[in-house]
Formats: structure tokens, C-alpha cells, sequence
């Protein structure tokens, strides 16, 4: 009698498992047409990594607090007085096409220590109406023979196209010592008849 042996193989087969699909990252082409403008409003969260680019007819305006198109403006000037004048004025003209938005003036001073200051003041036309608006000027110190004086004064004084913004500074006689004066003003310009031009 024969034997007769069976043998038996068990195959197991593991199985793993495969998503449906693969996630795939993609380009995002934003075309800021000038006719259907993107607004660029609020904030946003991305939770996957996406390249954007940004494509522009034409440059996007920048636009910051206020929503006007800002242009920062600062000006100085140094002089004396001339012969048989008591006082020394500064002139700023405000460029054609834009008002100027003041925020800022100072002015150094100085005068024979026999004399004193009478008259320190800035004039601005806003709206077709002038006004001279006075400030102080704090005495700084004596110096051998020159009195010094001193000021920086934050404001927001406006002034039309075309016209001047002029800080004069006077003193006592007309007859003794020199006048002298350094002015600066700092602010920036807007559109002349500037609407807003966001929120």
C-alpha cells in the first residue's frame, strides 16, 4: 500500500489599502480686470499650500488710511532779514493740482539778545479763505550775543492749489541785529477734489 502525502500551501494576501483619488495641487490664476476689478476686502485662511499669481491689466492703486492716494510733502527753507525789515516770512507753494494736507512746522530762530520776538505765525488759504493762524516760539537760550528760539508744532492745516504756505517770524526793531530764521513744513498731498476711493 502506497502513502500518499498531501501537502497544503496557504497563501495570504494582505490588502492595502488605496485612496480613491490623489490630491493634486493646482495653479490659481487671478486676472484683475479693469473693467470687474477683484476686490481685495478682509482676510482669508488657506489650509493647503496654493500658488497664486496675479495678473493686472494695470497696476492696482495703492490706497492706504482715508482712502486717498497720498504723496508725502516736507519743504525747509533758511534766510535773513533784509536792511530796513523787521520780520522774515517763508513761502511754500502748494504744487497746481493738489491740496496740501499740513501736519507739522518748525521753525529756529535767532535775534541780537537785545531784542525779542513779536510775532511768530503761519498762513494758509483752504477753500479760496485765508487765515494766519499764530503759534508759540519758546525762548531756547542766550548765547553769547544771539537769543535763540524754538518750536515743533503738530497741526492739520490745509491749503488750496496754487496758492502759498507762509510762516513769518518778526521782531522787535528794525534798526538793531539780524533776523534770522530756519522754517520747515511736513504733510502730503491729495487730488485736488479727491473723492474716496475705498471704504
Amino acid at each position: 500500500m502506497k502513502r500518499i502525502t498531501v501537502l497544503t500551501i496557504s497563501i495570504i494576501f494582505i490588502v492595502i489599502g488605496v485612496p480613491a483619488f490623489a490630491e493634486k495641487v493646482k495653479d490659481v490664476i487671478v486676472v484683475n480686470d479693469p473693467v470687474n476689478p477683484v476686490p481685495i476686502v478682509g482676510e482669508t485662511t488657506v489650509t493647503n499650500t496654493v500658488d497664486i499669481e496675479v495678473v493686472n491689466a494695470d497696476p492696482l492703486p495703492v490706497i492706504i488710511e482715508g482712502g486717498f492716494q497720498r504723496i508725502p510733502f516736507q519743504r525747509q527753507q533758511q534766510s535773513s532779514q533784509v536792511p530796513d525789515t523787521i520780520s522774515v516770512t517763508h513761502h511754500y507753494p502748494v504744487p497746481d493740482g493738489y491740496t496740501l494736507v499740513i501736519e507739522s512746522f518748525s521753525v529756529l530762530t535767532t535775534v541780537p539778545s537785545s531784542q525779542v520776538l513779536f510775532r511768530s505765525s503761519v498762513t494758509t488759504t483752504a477753500s479760496a479763505n485765508s487765515a494766519e493762524h499764530h503759534f508759540d516760539l519758546p525762548e531756547l537760550a542766550v548765547i553769547g550775543t544771539s537769543r535763540y528760539y524754538r518750536g515743533l508744532h503738530s497741526v492739520r492745516l490745509y491749503a488750496d492749489s496754487g496758492t502759498n504756505v507762509s510762516i513769518t517770524i518778526a521782531k522787535q526793531d528794525v534798526f538793531t541785529g539780524t533776523l534770522t530764521v530756519f522754517s520747515s513744513i511736513s504733510g502730503y498731498l491729495i487730488p485736488e477734489g479727491a473723492t474716496r476711493l475705498g471704504p
